[in-house]
């Protein structure tokens, strides 16, 4: 009887011996999949933030209606991909979409000021239109520099 015991313990240490390796070599081979898919996407989002970056830039200017046109479906567009976007970036972009719907408004409150020789209130007003401008026309170049760190090698 002890002999079968031992038969049947080593059996099954064996068995065990044999399967935990290969659960392990599976486990990783799924892990490096998931991680793969999840960066291909992240380079999939990316691109198309790069080329809502010019349409956010295109439209500084517009109109409110032709901007509605624009930042409403980016905006949507946005929400449903901004987890693949590394966290600046994603921040960087809700800016700069919120922005590009304020930048009119500003820039009225700017001539306003100047208008009205506010020196004080314009040249704070003109830092702040010029530190908005500059955020939406240069989100292009942010994305850019995101996407570049995956192509030096490591």
């Amino acid at each position: 009887m002890d002999s079968a015991v031992f038969v049947i313990i080593g059996t099954i240490i064996g068995g065990l011996i044999s399967i935990i390796p290969n659960w392990v070599t599976h486990r990783n081979r799924r892990k490096d999949q998931y991680l793969f898919a999840l960066v291909e996407k992240k380079f999939l989002v990316a691109q198309e933030a790069y080329k809502h970056s010019f349409d956010l830039k295109w439209i500084i200017h517009k109109k409110d209606e032709v901007k509605g046109e624009v930042l409403d479906p980016i905006r949507e567009w946005y929400n449903k991909s901004c987890l693949y976007l590394e966290p600046k970036i994603r921040g960087d972009f809700s800016k700069v979409i919120d922005d590009n719907w304020n930048y009119h408004t500003l820039l009225e409150t700017y001539y306003q000021a100047r208008d009205a020789g506010e020196s004080e209130e314009f040249n704070r007003l003109r830092a702040k239109l010029n530190n908005v401008f500059n955020s939406i026309v240069t989100l292009a170049n942010r994305i850019e520099k995101y996407i570049n760190q995956y192509y030096k090698p490591h």
